[in-house]
């Protein structure tokens, strides 16, 4: 009897188990449904949007503004009036969706359009897309490792651009017989490999890496714009070479020094001549490139950078820095400069461009005089004004220069403190000219050359040295 009672409550307790989980079951089932139904009825709301906004019958409000270094960032907010479906009198209402897109600036040439890396807007956080407003470094987690190149320590390297782990370097021997450009492969650092090099004739003073294509300019009077064509990354080939028309009869061609493609054009500076210091070469038939225009600057060009109408120029004259107009790019006009004491003995070195925040930086000059400051940063409200700037002194001088939202990443020949990293908010409120406790600093064996970034990653190239110097953050 007592068996059957026990059985009887084992049968009991089964009936009430099935049907809890059966009621589980179904208000899993009805909730499922209720979430399917309610994804359903977004989906058709955004389908209906989309239509709406195909038609050109919603509000379209786009917003689009600088990302990073060389993209565009393009917000569009849809938003609908009420509507009524299947002519019932049931109407919903959708209030806005929000597309959000990062292009690059000139998406119709593709690759061959860039003129700069596209390099993190957050290097602290390792995210291509950085989105903090305020960042903080873990400065523990910061890597600097030393890359040794398979290159003769004798030869003078001059400008570095680093694409994919993929190293374009360009120099500048006294010999006639080395090579003045090199493509490395640097992802294994402690095996980096010369996958090809080309002896283009006098040697190069910096190079601007664009699709196929690496154009250079030449520390050459003959020609001052060479054109390089990679077949693949083990052929190099010279495709072509141009030489800047002289003014007159008996003048002597000077010297290229720097260089900036951008979409189809080059922007080449030289050495100081009788003729035009900056030009501007339309290279879309890189086998006949063709002057359009040129600016007279009086002085040796260091640096350019180039942004949708104007061209940032460091140059050796008491100008050090100007900002030329090629809204006509037949005819550059002067828009703005800028000059602080010191500047005859310093040069304008470099000038750098992070969603029109601007870095101008110059040399020490030889010797450091504390008012005469190296580093100069300009918002991006005063970018063309040049009106409100934040300056720091850096003994040794400014060699090159990475932005991202927060920080600034600095190369400098300050002794011991060769790679420094500064918090624009914190140079903003001038906190660095007292003290040094709130700049992070590291030490390199070496003196800079100059500088680069590629996606996460930062390269410093060492002055008279076959050494590049990787930093990246954990």
């Amino acid at each position: 009897m007592n068996i059957i009672s026990f059985k009887r409550g084992i049968i009991v307790i089964d009936i009430i188990l099935a049907l809890t989980m059966g009621t589980i079951f179904i208000s899993i089932i009805l909730t499922s449904s209720f979430e399917m139904r309610d994804l359903f009825e977004r989906a058709k709301s955004k389908k209906l949007l989309l239509d709406k906004f195909e038609n050109s019958t919603s509000t379209k409000l786009t917003v689009t503004k600088l990302f990073g270094n060389d993209m565009l960032e393009k917000n569009i907010e849809i938003q609908s009036d009420d509507y009524t479906e299947d002519g019932l009198n049931t109407s919903r209402y959708v209030k806005s969706i929000l597309f959000t897109s990062i292009t690059p600036r000139f998406p119709d040439n593709g690759a061959s359009s860039v003129g700069t890396p596209f390099c993190s807007t957050d290097f602290i956080k390792n995210n291509i897309i950085g989105l903090s407003l305020y960042g903080k470094v873990n400065y523990r987690n910061v890597n600097v490792e030393a890359i040794v190149l398979p290159i003769d320590p004798l030869l003078p390297l001059t400008d570095i651009e680093v694409r994919n782990g993929i190293a374009y370097i360009s120099a500048d021997s006294t010999k006639s017989t080395d090579p003045d450009i090199f493509i490395i492969d640097i992802q294994d650092k402690n095996q980096p490999e010369i996958l090809s090099s080309l002896n283009t004739g006098p040697g190069l003073s910096a190079v601007a890496v664009a699709g196929k294509r690496i154009y250079a300019s030449s520390a050459s009077t003959a020609y001052q714009l060479h054109t390089i064509y990679m077949n693949n990354l083990n052929s190099l080939s010279l495709e072509n070479k141009f030489a800047l028309a002289l003014p007159f009869a008996t003048a002597t061609r000077s010297f290229g020094s720097s260089i900036f493609y951008r979409n189809g054009f080059i922007y080449l500076g030289t050495e100081k001549w009788d003729g035009d210091e900056f030009s501007i070469i339309d290279v879309h038939d890189p086998m006949t490139p063709s002057k359009i225009g040129s600016f007279e600057i009086g002085s040796k060009i260091n640096d350019i950078f180039v942004t949708d109408q104007y061209v940032y120029l460091a140059d050796s004259d008491e100008l050090q820095f100007r900002i030329l107009d090629i809204e006509n790019a037949t005819n550059p006009i002067l828009h703005n400069s800028f000059s602080q004491s010191g500047f005859n003995r310093q040069e304008g070195k470099i000038v750098s461009n992070f969603e029109n925040d601007i870095v101008f930086g110059r040399t020490s000059g030889g010797f450091d005089i504390v008012k005469d400051h190296e580093l100069y940063s300009f918002a991006s409200t005063s970018s063309t004004t040049l009106a409100q700037f934040t300056s720091l002194n850096i003994p040794g001088g400014l060699y090159g220069s990475i932005s991202d939202r927060n920080f600034h990443y600095l190369a400098t020949r300050e002794i011991d403190k060769e790679f420094q990293i500064l918090r624009k908010a914190d140079l903003s409120k001038n906190l660095f000219e007292n003290s040094t406790s709130t700049k992070n600093i590291f030490s390199l064996p070496v003196a800079p050359e100059t500088m680069t970034c590629d996606g996460d990653n930062l390269y410093i190239l060492a002055h008279l040295s076959p050494v590049i110097y990787h930093i990246y953050f954990r």
